[in-house]
């Protein structure tokens, strides 16, 4: 390649470049400090897990500290899974997220849909398990000889986990099962010992602070940040009734003189009101 060429080449990948850093700035809004990347991974264990299956055979026994979900293969049988998600900040973009689950027999195809209300790990069964949505999101699954006494499958998840991160009280969870006639597959629960238990690895881009007024102080240092005029960079203004600095060393009440007056003056004042009183 010729020196030319190669100018030519640089000039179009620094375009590129400064194309794609102002895409970036322009998508995130003016009054928003943009947060970095976080990665964070739920995998709860026996006490702090959600999780169950139901069983259509028997149709009212609960199933919620057993530490597996058995015959999810068929579709008699489901499991419901549900993480809690409040250490991601509202506002977040979920860059990625997958649920991995520890499942042996795996083969056909698997259904993971959204549940649309509450349900209670230790009372939840089959005749009275939660109202879900249409199939979020299938997969369909091949049994290989290197998996089939048990690995961990992990599918993605990211537009689900987002919808419950912006809204947090639809987070019900998922329900997981398939409709492979024949093959029950066992999946570990989170009250297993033996086996990996259900876990959600998360990659999300927080929204660190907002700057409401466009004052130029984020929320985490403006102490009334729906006022521009209240700010760490303002000055201080006497009996005004704000704290214009953020600072609360600085008072906000007005610097008082005091006057100092001799003794004969006072009571000289005091007899003219005696003698006005007199006369009265």
């Amino acid at each position: 390649m010729n020196n030319k060429k190669k100018k030519i080449l640089t000039t179009l990948i620094m375009i590129c470049g400064v194309i794609f850093v102002a895409l970036f700035i322009a998508a995130v809004p003016a009054n928003v400090s943009a947060g970095a990347s976080e990665y964070v991974v739920l995998q709860p264990g026996p006490v702090d897990g959600k999780d169950a299956y139901v069983d259509w055979w028997n149709p009212d026994t609960n199933y919620g500290d057993f530490p597996w979900f058995y015959g999810i293969g068929l579709p008699q049988h489901a499991a419901y899974v549900q993480f809690d998600l409040s250490s991601i900040p509202v506002g977040s973009t979920i860059l990625s997220a997958k649920i991995a689950l520890w499942a042996e027999y795996m083969d056909g195809t698997i259904y993971f849909r959204r549940v649309t209300s509450s349900w209670d790990e230790m009372t939840i069964t089959w005749n009275n398990q939660p109202s879900t949505d249409i199939p979020e999101i299938t997969a369909p699954i091949a049994r290989t000889a290197e998996c089939y006494w048990g690995c961990i499958w992990a599918f993605e998840i990211t537009g689900l986990v987002q919808s419950w991160v912006d809204n947090p009280d639809q987070n019900h969870g998922l329900r997981v099962n398939a409709d492979t006639p024949g093959i029950g597959w066992l999946m570990a629960s989170s009250d297993n010992s033996t086996y990996p238990t259900p876990k959600l690895e998360i990659e999300y881009a927080s929204i660190a602070w907002m700057d409401n007024d466009s004052d130029g102080y984020t929320s985490d240092i403006d102490c009334n940040d729906n006022d521009p005029t209240v700010n760490p960079g303002a000055s201080e203004i006497p009996v005004n009734g704000k704290d214009d600095d953020c600072n609360p060393a600085t008072r906000d009440d007005a610097t008082h003189e005091i006057y100092y007056f001799p003794t004969s003056y006072i009571n000289q004042q005091a007899k003219k009101e005696n003698a006005a009183k007199t006369r009265d």
